[in-house]
Formats: C-alpha cells, structure tokens, sequence
C-alpha cells in the first residue's frame, strides 16, 4: 500500500515541470507582448497575395481594349474634323484614363470647336443666303445652333442661292439654256437644280453656241477666215464652240479685218491709201477704227481732192478761153472758128455732172455729189465769154 503510494509521487514529481514550464512561457510571453509559447506570429501576405484577383485584372484590360477601339474609330472616321484626330491621337499615346477621358468628354470638346471650323469653310465658299445663315449661327456659338445650320441650314440656304444662279444663267442664256432653266425653277427641287446647275445648263448651252456658230457661218458679212473657222468649230466639240464663239471668231475676224484694209490701200485714192497703210502699221484697234470710220473719211478727202481737180481744171480752160478772144481783134482770127461750149448740165440736186470747152468733158468725182463753188464759177464764166466773142464777130461782119 506505502509501495503504490511512493510512485504516485514520483510521477508526479517527475511530469510537473513539463505541465507547468509551457504555462510559465505561455504567461512570459503574454507579458512581454509577443506571441504566447508554443505558437507561431502569422506570416507577411505575398506579392501574389497583394495583386488583384485575376478576374478583376482580365475586366480592367478588357475595359481598356475596348475604349483603346472606339478611339481609334474616331481617329480613322473620314468625318473626324482636325481637332477630332488630334485629340484622339493623344489620348491614344496616353493611359487607359486618357481613352476613358477623351470618349467621355475630350471628343465632343473637340468636335464643338471642328463644327464651328466647318461652318467658316461653307461660310466662305457659300453665296449670299449661306452666308448669311453660318453667321447667324456662329453668332449664336451654341452646339445646337451650329449643329441646326450643319445638318439642315446650309442645304435650304444653298437652294435659295442655286435658283439665284439658275436665273442669272437664264437670263444671260439663249433660247434652249432658258428653257432648261425655266423647267428646273418649276420644278422647285434642290434635285432639279442641282441636275441643271451640274449638267442641264452645259448640254442647253451646246445647242445655243451650235445655233449662233452656224448663223456666223451663213452671215453674208463674215469673211472667209470667220467661214472657216466657224466650219471647223461645227465639225468639233462643245468646247470647240464656245472657244470659238469667245475668242476664235475675234481673232478670225481681226485676220479678215487686215485683209480688207489691205485691199483699200490698193484700190483707194490717195487719202485712203495713206489712212489705210498707217492703220496696218499700228494695232488691231487701229485697223478696226479705220474700217470704222476712218476709210469714210479718207474718202471724202479723195473725192474732195477730185472736186477742186476739176475746178483748177474747168479754171484753166476758162482762162485759155479769155485769152483766145482778147486775140480775136486780129484780122486772122476772124477766119478761126471758135465752138461754143455745150450746155453745163446739172442734176435736180445742183450737182454739175459735166461741163464740155473746147471738146473736154469735165466730170464731178463721186454720184451726187456738188463740185465746189469754184467749178461752177468757172463753168459760168466760160459761156459769157464764149457769147462776147459771136458779138465780136456779128459786129465786124456788118462793118465790112
């Protein structure tokens, strides 16, 4: 019974100092603030453990692709204005926070400012009505205003300047462009009128210039270098026509106007000769003025110049006449014959057509047209002397 109760004691002797050290570690350690005995301080979390979620990572680039597309869409869009493409190549470069920035807000920002451009450039190009509406609208500097005036604003405004172009075509157009036009104005469409503006006017026209060229070819007065252009013209295209009704028949005619200038220097008198040669030795308008007025007026000089010819002529005779009676108190002369001048004829215009001493006929220059004063004159003188001298003569025939 002792035996039994001794090793009791024993065992317990021996286990107590491995129950109650951990317990007296366990207080140490709780005391000096670390971790009780017996256990471990829980370990730092990883690199891996700190970075997302891999499902969180894939939604976030996925995010960014997507953005990173529509930017890129706006960039390569052939509607993007300057502004757009700057932006967009910008943000492009930038981070997934400059895509998410540009397509939330930066875009329209930068359309804002391309539109008010846009409407500048139709500004500038347009006519008074589209004028008019893109300064109303910029005026404003409103998003809806300028976007109203883009989408629907410059077309009405632009129909309202075409019928004013269709018109003007009208009224400056022969008889076909007129008919064209006329038809495109009822219809009342931007379709019709663009349809005459872009093509109707051009084929209306080709008919007009077909119809004014082959008058020219027909016209008696066209010279044969007109003639000839005008055929070539004829035989060739719309474009041959008109560029020979806007220039090729001037300069065809300037050639024929040389021609006839020419030929009035070789067959004119001496006044037209010399107005004819100075007008070939200067420019076209020179040519031009002579056949004009010039050539009238070196005329009359020259039939001028014949007129009073024919006085100093008519003059002369009469003189040689006086002389022959003064000679006729000789004895001889009595047995010269002396012939009296014809009758001076004279039109109902007062115009002497002839005068005849001594068997010479002397002739007025130009149908018509009254010799100067002085050939009268002298026309008149010479039938008084001729009457003195049968006087003379009937007198000494009595006396014998």
């Amino acid at each position: 019974m002792k035996l039994a109760r001794v090793s009791a004691i024993l065992v317990a002797v021996a286990i107590a100092p491995a129950v109650l050290l951990p317990a007296s570690a366990s207080a140490a350690g709780t005391a000096d603030g670390g971790s009780p005995a017996g256990t471990s301080a829980p370990d730092a979390p990883s690199a891996e453990e700190q970075a997302p979620a891999p499902e969180a990572s894939k939604a976030s680039d996925m995010a960014e692709d997507a953005d990173r597309a529509a930017v890129q869409k706006l960039l390569d869009d052939p509607k993007s204005g300057r502004g757009v493409r700057e932006a967009a190549a910008k943000a492009l470069a930038g981070t997934a926070a400059d895509l998410r920035r540009f397509l939330e807000t930066g875009q329209y920002v930068a359309r804002g400012a391309d539109d008010r451009v846009r409407v500048f450039q139709i500004l500038n190009a347009g006519g008074p009505a589209v004028r008019k509406a893109a300064g109303a609208a910029l005026d404003a500097n409103t998003a809806e205003a300028i976007a109203q005036f883009l989408e629907a604003g410059q077309y009405a405004a632009r129909l309202s300047d075409d019928r004013v172009r269709v018109s003007q075509i009208m009224s400056a157009g022969g008889k076909a462009v007129q008919k064209a036009a006329g038809a495109a104005l009822d219809a009342n469409t931007a379709e019709a009128i663009a349809q005459f503006l872009e093509a109707g006017q051009y084929a209306a026209r080709e008919e007009d210039d077909r119809v004014e060229t082959l008058t020219v070819l027909g016209d008696p007065k066209s010279g044969p270098r007109v003639r000839e252009a005008a055929a070539k013209a004829l035989d060739g295209t719309a474009a041959d026509l008109r560029r020979f009704l806007e220039t090729g028949r001037q300069a065809a005619q300037d050639s024929d106007d040389r021609v006839r200038t020419s030929q009035l220097a070789e067959t004119g008198g001496p006044a037209v000769r010399a107005a004819a040669l100075a007008a070939l030795d200067g420019s076209i308008e020179d040519v031009r003025l002579f056949l004009k007025t010039g050539r009238y007026e070196a005329a009359a000089k020259d039939k001028a110049a014949a007129g009073k010819e024919a006085a100093d002529k008519a003059a002369a005779d009469v003189a040689a006449a006086q002389g022959g009676q003064a000679d006729s108190a000789r004895p001889a002369s009595l047995t010269t014959p002396v012939t009296a001048p014809a009758t001076v004829t004279t039109t109902t215009a007062g115009t002497t057509t002839g005068a005849r001493t001594g068997g010479t006929q002397l002739a007025a220059t130009g149908a018509g047209d009254a010799l100067p004063w002085e050939a009268g004159g002298a026309a008149a003188a010479l039938a008084l002397g001729a009457g003195a001298v049968l006087v003379s003569r009937r007198r000494t025939a009595g006396e014998s």
